[in-house]
């Protein structure tokens, strides 16, 4: 996970750095998008964004999302399934 930092970082603390800037993102997105009929693809979709607004990094983290989904968070398996993903504006 890249971050922008002024000296060299481990890549485990640019994972921490980033997870942490992520969470944030995820945070403030759902607190923006509060009484908005908005899904968790989208608010997850609009916070990943605002970190990096490059489609395809975003289509990645949705790949990854789909394999943790399905196969590990399997909870959450029926949601993703049904996601029509699409930003909020």
């Amino acid at each position: 996970m890249q971050v922008h930092t002024e000296t060299k970082i481990s890549d485990l603390d640019s994972v921490v750095i980033g997870v942490q800037q992520l969470r944030q993102l995820f945070e403030k997105t759902k607190a923006e998008l509060s009484g908005k009929p908005a899904s968790r693809a989208e608010i997850v979709w609009s916070a990943l964004g605002k970190y990096n607004r490059d489609a395809n990094y975003i289509s990645e983290i949705f790949q990854v999302l789909h394999v943790l989904w399905a196969q590990i968070a399997t909870d959450y398996r029926t949601e993703f399934e049904s996601m029509h993903v699409r930003p909020v504006v």
